[in-house]
């Protein structure tokens, strides 16, 4: 838990922004009920994480998060 907001207000805040909406979230919060990851991903996280984290699984998260932004932002681009 941060002290001023928690993740999931940052999520929201950050879709709300149109500048932040497109990047790929990436959660990684202790935080592992149905429930909670149910929020997140219905908030727009692009990966939900739970700790104790598994550093390749972060890896390759990272790195898909990284390919499909390319992809989105090729797909603008082109559509320009």
């Amino acid at each position: 838990t941060m002290p001023e907001m928690d993740g999931m207000a940052v999520v929201y805040a950050m879709k709300r922004d149109p500048v932040m909406a497109a990047i790929p979230i990436i959660m990684q919060t202790s935080k592992n009920s149905p429930e909670e990851v149910k929020e997140g991903i219905d908030a727009g996280v692009f990966y939900y994480l739970t700790k104790p984290i598994d550093a390749d699984l972060l890896r390759s998260v990272l790195k898909t998060a990284v390919m499909d932004n390319r992809k989105m932002e090729e797909i603008k681009s082109s559509s320009v």
